[in-house]
């Protein structure tokens, strides 16, 4: 019979979904055959669609108020599922320990969980949990610490390639694709050669926008257009930074596969340290980005086509010049 696994951590956002991709592809690696259902934000759906070593999306993200009907809805979706082993990251938080406590009521035979290092919280396994680990935040890629959830369940001697291996993976499918060479054509782009700035972010300090609309305007001047995409909730700042910019630089809020397909046509993306360069990293983006040092090892994408720019002085993104991002962005793009 296929094992049974569920997998859950205490982060919402899109880069923190991602990050679970390199364990999933090892669960399916060491484990052929396995059945995965994944706890995880709602955009979970579009991030692992397409995914074949996800069967199950299981959504959930607690809103103020709103905790007590999140988790009915999760546990009336897990009814009647019996698994093999439930893999944790942060299950002593409050916006996941509800959870682990119901498995182990369950009976799920294996609770494994991560922790990174906090002085409030007691080292003694709960009894709710089977396993725990223990990290230092910032001290590794946060997809290498999660792989560590396997270590329970794999014994002695981690196999090389998992070292390695832990870049994030989408699925980007052809509708999007088809979505995104059309919405090119109607802004003027075609086949075009391009950029994508994104200015935005919601956890980390970012660039400024002022910032990102001059280095737009040199990106244009210099043959290369622009589209400065976001979320939605982000129209406002995409339009003022595309507005202050030049010609050729055109705001955009586009469904998230769609812009993933953008981000696989584009030349060269400059980010703030968001969802964005996660995406850019699956889709093989070459790309710049704005960082605090405390974050570069902790949540810098896998590979060399990934470059972080830091303020050495303050540690303040906002400080660092223009000129320096745009030599950046030409030495990205070869040139």
């Amino acid at each position: 019979m296929s094992p049974r696994f569920l997998v859950h951590q205490a982060r919402f956002h899109v880069g923190d979904t991602l990050w679970l991709t390199p364990l999933l592809r090892a669960l399916h690696r060491f484990f052929p055959g396995a059945r995965v259902t994944v706890v995880a934000p709602p955009v979970a759906r579009e991030l692992f669609a397409g995914n074949p070593h996800v069967q199950e999306v299981v959504p959930y993200r607690p809103t103020p108020g709103g905790e007590r009907a999140a988790r009915r809805s999760v546990l009336d979706a897990l009814a009647g599922h019996s698994f093999d082993a439930a893999l944790f990251a942060f299950a002593r938080r409050p916006e996941s320990r509800w959870l682990a406590k119901a498995l182990a009521a369950a009976g799920v035979p294996r609770r494994i969980n991560l922790e990174y290092v906090d002085s409030t919280l007691e080292r003694a396994v709960p009894p709710w949990l089977t396993e725990e680990a223990w990290f230092v935040w910032g001290a590794q890629p946060s997809p290498k610490m999660l792989l560590h959830a396997l270590d329970p369940l794999l014994g002695p001697g981690r196999p090389e390639w998992m070292e390695a291996d832990r870049r994030v993976e989408l699925y980007v499918p052809a509708e999007a694709r088809r979505r995104a060479a059309e919405l090119l054509v109607e802004r003027g782009l075609g086949d075009e050669p391009f950029a994508i700035l994104a200015p935005g972010g919601h956890s980390s300090l970012r660039w400024p926008a002022r910032s990102f609309a001059r280095l737009a305007a040199h990106l244009a001047a210099e043959g290369l257009p622009v589209l400065v995409e976001g979320s939605p909730g982000e129209q406002g700042l995409l339009e003022r930074v595309a507005e202050a910019a030049a010609p050729r630089v055109t705001a955009a809020a586009d469904p998230l596969p769609v812009y993933a397909a953008l981000l696989e046509r584009a030349r060269l993306l400059v980010a703030n340290d968001s969802a964005s360069i996660h995406l850019a990293e699956a889709m093989g983006t070459p790309t710049v980005y704005f960082a605090q040092r405390e974050k570069l090892i902790h949540s810098h994408p896998a590979g060399d086509r990934c470059r972080a720019l830091c303020d050495e002085e303050e540690n303040r993104p906002s400080r660092i010049p223009v000129r320096r991002a745009l030599a950046a962005a030409r030495e990205m793009l070869g040139g």
